[in-house]
């Protein structure tokens, strides 16, 4: 994974938890036979677009959320009344799901 044209991480740092920093655009996946493909990371922090929510709505039950990042697309699904848990197992996607969960508690105790 690269942050621009000539930028590569480092070995010993992980690339997905850099990716999830919000505004760490752009970030490309380059490919083994070294073409670059650019991931839309700024999304992963924003509200689920119009095609997120045609999958939303056939979410009728308990939803698991295997690799959920920030966990945006479980907390549109809670809060639509969806039971949902999301697991993610990198550090910085768990802080970022405990921060932002902190912060509507936070919201509907005022």
């Amino acid at each position: 994974m690269t942050t621009d044209e000539d930028d590569v991480y480092d070995a010993d740092e992980d690339p997905y938890a850099l990716a999830l920093r919000p505004g760490r655009e752009p970030v490309y996946l380059r490919l083994d036979e070294g073409r670059r493909i650019r991931i839309p990371v700024h999304r992963w922090h924003e509200q689920p677009t119009a095609a997120d929510n045609t999958v939303l709505e056939r979410c009728a039950g308990p939803v698991i959320d295997i690799g959920c990042g920030p966990g945006r697309m479980c907390r549109a699904l809670l809060s639509q009344g969806v039971f949902a848990l999301g697991v993610d197992i990198t550090p910085r996607a768990v802080a970022l799901t405990t921060a932002v969960a902190m912060q509507s508690q936070w919201r509907g105790m005022s």
